[in-house]
């Protein structure tokens, strides 16, 4: 009846014939994106003086017995650790310091993959790549306890960029916190911080401090890095003789100042914004049970939250979708602060 192939009717039908190269194709096509974006429009303002690249990922659960990739993988809710059957995406962004975040790459991985697997590539290949290609100036790659690895720091040292990874508390980090000379804590003043409106003092416990650190990154080789340490006092021990505190350190090797290095550390939790606004839908985010499937809408996803910000910098009219529109039009327009809706063609 027919003499050639049709083309795909609907989005859906088309992604069910990838695989995972065209997967990653389609992650190239959505970098060059960005790239092209960065060239055209004021996406990255400031990106020439540095740029941040933010990197963590969640677990999403997922329902049914025929969904690829599905296992089981470690979950907090309420404070309280357990297992869920999900998926796991990573997302890597790219912002500054006058810019919100873009995502520079997206990964979805099983349940069960660690948080910390396959970040160094992810960073190597997409973040630095596309942020290099945007032309910005200095680079920092920032993450928390999960992506400070000894893998993921030499891929930052090896490529030039700067870094600001939290770690894990072990023996060796213990003994470098206790040696810190009292004298050496300092109060921190983060942005919007409440003063005392008699003695003019922060309203806050907060206090850093610093001291090297020799990192071993195996085979011989060690690399000396800046351990900044935040402490807060414990509220669990509001009546102690003594503080007691809670202490959070990370590792960097940039030139700021200690206090400005630990401000701009915890700015990495501006990318929970984006791990929640691509799977606002709980079923919506991973329908079929195909993983590859799934892998190419995470990756067809990741430009809509780039679209409104778009029309707000280039003076656009509002931009018309076809289709349902649902619950995440809502919420890009929100974000946008305007009626922008997102383009989202299903064919």
């Amino acid at each position: 009846m027919f003499d050639e192939v049709y083309a795909a009717s609907t989005l859906g039908i088309f992604l069910r014939e990838f695989t995972f190269g065209h997967a990653n194709q389609l992650a190239a096509v959505g970098r060059a994106h960005l790239v092209g974006l960065a060239a055209r429009v004021p996406l990255l303002p400031g990106i020439e003086q540095r740029a941040f690249i933010d990197i963590d990922s969640l677990l999403r659960p997922v329902y049914g017995h025929h969904k690829q990739g599905a296992s089981f993988g470690h979950a907090k809710i309420a404070s309280r650790a357990l297992l869920r059957l999900g998926l796991s995406p990573q997302i890597t962004t790219l912002s500054t310091a006058q810019a919100p975040p873009v995502i520079a790459e997206a990964r979805l991985r099983s349940g069960k993959a660690a948080s910390g697997r396959a970040a160094a590539a992810q960073v190597k290949q997409a973040a630095i790549g596309t942020a290099r290609g945007c032309r910005a100036g200095t680079i920092m790659v920032r993450g928390d306890t999960a992506f400070g690895t000894k893998k993921l720091i030499t891929t930052c040292v090896a490529e030039g960029v700067e870094f600001s990874l939290s770690v894990s508390r072990n023996k060796r980090i213990t003994a470098a916190i206790e040696a810190i000379d009292e004298a050496a804590w300092t109060p921190v003043h983060y942005p919007g911080a409440v003063e005392d409106p008699d003695t003019g003092q922060l309203i806050s416990d907060a206090e850093v401090a610093e001291t090297p650190y020799t990192l071993r990154l195996g085979r011989g080789r060690t690399l000396t890095v800046r351990l900044v340490v935040r402490r807060v006092k414990d509220t669990r021990y509001p009546d102690a003789l003594f503080p007691v505190w809670r202490h959070h350190p990370f590792v960097t090797n940039s030139d700021l100042s200690t206090a400005e290095a630990d401000i701009t550390h915890r700015k990495h939790a501006i990318i929970e914004t984006h791990l929640r606004r691509p799977h606002r839908r709980p079923a919506g985010a991973y329908p079929i049970g195909y993983l590859q499937l799934n892998r190419g809408r995470l990756r067809r996803r990741r430009r809509a939250p780039e679209i409104p910000g778009i029309a707000l910098w280039t003076g656009l009219p509002s931009v018309v979708q076809h289709g349902t529109g649902g619950r995440d039009e809502g919420a890009a327009r929100a974000d946008a602060g305007c009626g922008v809706r997102v383009v989202d063609c299903a064919r």
